[in-house]
């Protein structure tokens, strides 16, 4: 029996309430006034018998509605985990209109099932196909219930196909009246790392969770009537618990975009136990083998579209959790202070041993002077056609390479072929804002400069590219720029007119980072209304082109920033250390906020790959750092100091020039100990599960 409590009082009147509403002819779909324990007026759907296959296994029965309803059994207790014959289900709100069990019913298509001998290889399964037609509206889901017999826990899929003529953008909820143990009350329970939400008990001795797979847009446990309130309503999930013992309830909501013809998969694993790591750690195996079948991209891909834009968000896309931001934050302060102190030592040490670098790096100024002796373009004068053609056939390598980053990259196709041109475009204007910029304010001060193009930067893209591909980082990193802006070293030397020249090339690029970011917020909008289809890829296309943009501005802003030589960066810091630490902040934060970290708290944030390669690759400049100095002060201990003695004072006799045999095994050492610190960073890397990218 049910414990008597202001719950149970509660859903008694619900009835009485629905009774009389359905002898006066109202219907009952929404018909749920209730008073909630929090003192607020809410809705709800009312529990219904229904048509039901069974699954009948062992310790888990499952009961699957027509409707997309659900009710488990688990053999140690009598009652069912949720509250009534049908207390948890799967809903569709599109707009302010809700579809699903209790609402506005799916049209039923088929329901078949159970298949399969409830082995991992053949498990149990009902498959249950409804659609949605109105308005234009036309959606089909099929929801597959799979259960392996002798589990605590089974598999929920829905997918979700666009029929329609046109883009249809939804809300999905799976969400449930719980009960634990043979108990209406519970305590909430969610896990940051796998986004799991559900309860335990008051013994905390049986705990029930949703895994959702993918990760989904917003959860929440509270108060039963809450919950029902908020799918009712298709509002969002507040992303928050209640560790009180109440009547509690427990959803998961995803947020998508479908164009016409596409389709997504979402699901999430119902796992009981009793304890917390059972819940968690249950069904892992059993998950792996699943296929990944839904990006966790911002928006769905399209033929204009690409998939490595998905992963960039638009204004509209940024979180406002404040764990998010909080995370963000406190990672972006950690890494400005090392960033700062690492660039702060490297500069004063390479700038106090410039002397000593200039013989060491002798044999590459006789490659550099043998490669500037074979060039064509100095041969001819450096012609304006040249460069230009350079300029081309190295924005089309940018383009070829950067396309790499796309795991799904067709270059036949047409999302391909598109991809490819932004690529090329994108790395054009980019790279040549800040130095037509930088060139123009050159010859308005009648400084004697020029603009040319510098192949070597190749091996930067290829490097990143490679490394982006291999840890499985998305959108992955793109450093480099193909040109680049000449000055008369004479006037270099003015240390002004270097200065002013950077902050030319810092405006220009924050202008266009802004400027081609803030106008996706309409392009998002846009693309949720209803809208011909030849237009919604028309400006699918062009919020990509502005995403891409922005996403390689962040990078070399932040690149810019680290105060590198030649950077406004390194200007900055020259000018004013504690601005230039504000600013190193700030784009750190922006660099992290939008593409490495857009939606993790600080838990989540640690495990994710992309913050994984960049806490190491901050390990790995402090390493270069300290080996560095090291290096040197080794070195400066074995030179040899010139003496100065008071007048009157012969001088000793001149000191034997020490041996450089013992200075250059020292720089092996450090080479070899740079190299072992890397090949340790990409193990640990790789230790992490699932972090390599097999597309």
């Amino acid at each position: 029996m049910r414990n008597t409590s202001s719950g149970t009082v509660l859903r008694i009147l619900y009835s009485a309430a629905l009774l009389i509403a359905s002898l006066a002819g109202a219907s009952p779909a929404l018909a749920r006034p209730s008073t909630s324990g929090y003192g607020t007026t809410v809705t709800g759907p009312r529990p219904q018998e229904g048509n039901f296959i069974e699954i009948a296994g062992q310790p888990l029965r499952i009961l699957v509605g027509s409707d997309g309803s659900l009710q488990v059994y688990h053999q140690k207790y009598s009652q069912g985990a949720t509250y009534g014959t049908a207390g948890s289900g799967f809903f569709l709100a599109v707009g302010q209109t809700v579809y699903g069990p209790y609402y506005i019913p799916f049209t039923p298509l088929r329901q078949e099932g159970p298949f399969g001998s409830g082995t991992s290889t053949n498990p149990y399964q009902v498959v249950t196909e409804g659609q949605i037609s109105a308005n234009g509206l036309e959606l089909q889901i099929v929801q597959t219930i799979s259960y392996v017999n002798g589990n605590n826990y089974f598999q929920l899929e829905w997918e979700i196909t666009n029929k329609g003529t046109g883009t249809s953008c939804f809300k999905a909820y799976h969400a449930a009246d719980l009960y634990f143990a043979d108990d209406d009350y519970g305590i909430g329970y969610y896990e940051s790392q796998s986004g799991a939400v559900g309860g335990f008990n008051q013994a905390r001795d049986w705990f029930m969770v949703f895994t959702p797979s993918p990760r989904a847009t917003h959860y929440e446990e509270a108060y039963y009537l809450t919950i029902w309130d908020r799918v009712s309503s298709a509002a969002d999930l507040q992303d928050t618990m209640d560790m009180n013992y109440i009547d509690n309830g427990a959803a998961l909501q995803w947020d998508a975009c479908l164009q016409r013809g596409q389709s997504t998969t979402i699901g999430d694993r119902w796992s009981f136990g009793e304890s917390e790591a059972e819940v968690i750690r249950s069904g892992e195996t059993i998950e792996e083998e699943q296929p990944e079948t839904t990006a966790e991209g911002f928006r769905q891909t399209g033929p204009l579209t690409p998939g490595i834009t998905t992963y960039v968000p638009t204004p509209l896309d940024i979180s406002t959790d404040p764990k998010v931001i909080g995370a963000n934050l406190l990672l972006a302060a950690i890494a400005m202070i090392l960033f700062t102190i690492a660039s702060e030592i490297l500069n004063r040490t390479l700038a106090k041993n410039e002397a000593f670098l200039q013989r060491l790096l002798r044999p590459l100024k006789w490659l550099r002077d043998l490669a500037e002796r074979a060039n064509i373009g100095k041969r001819l004068g450096r012609p304006v056609w040249f460069e230009l053609l350079k300029l081309i056939l190295v924005t089309l390598i940018y383009g070829f390479v950067f396309s790499l980053l796309d795991p799904s990259w067709k270059p036949f196709s047409l999302t391909g072929v598109y991809l490819f041109v932004m690529m090329a475009i994108t790395y054009g204007i980019v790279g040549l804002a800040d130095d037509i910029a930088q060139w123009v304010a050159a010859r308005h001060w009648k400084l004697a400069s020029s603009l040319t193009v510098r192949p070597g930067n190749l091996l930067t893209i290829v490097a990143s590219t490679t490394f982006s591909r291999v840890f499985g980082i998305l959108p992955g990193i793109m450093f480099g720029m193909p040109e680049a802006f000449d000055l008369d070293e004479a006037a270099l030397k003015n240390r002004r007119t270097e200065n002013a020249l950077l902050r030319v090339a810092a405006g220009i690029l924050f202008l266009l980072l802004f400027a081609v970011w803030l106008p996706t917020a309409l392009t998002a909008l846009i693309l949720r209304g209803s809208w011909p289809e030849f237009l919604l890829v028309l400006v699918g296309g062009l919020e990509s082109f502005l995403l891409l943009i922005f996403a390689v501005t962040v990078q070399n802003i932040f690149l810019q920033m680290l105060a590198l030589p030649n950077t406004f960066g390194r200007a900055l810091a020259r000018w004013s250390k504690p601005v230039w630490a504000i600013g190193l902040l700030a784009t750190t934060f922006l660099f992290l906020h939008t593409l490495l970290n857009p939606r993790g708290d600080l838990a989540e944030a640690l495990v994710a790959t992309n913050m994984l390669v960049f806490l190491i690759t901050i390990f790995l400049f402090l390493a270069f750092t300290v080996f560095v100095w090291l290096f040197f002060l080794i070195v400066n201990a074995f030179t040899q100091k010139p003496v100065v003695h008071a007048p009157g004072y012969l001088a000793a006799a001149p000191a034997a020039k020490k041996s450089t045999f013992w200075i250059w095994c020292l720089l092996i050492v450090i080479v070899a100990l740079c190299l072992c610190s890397f090949v340790i960073a990409v193990i640990v890397v790789l230790s992490q599960p699932g972090i390599i990218s097999t597309g």
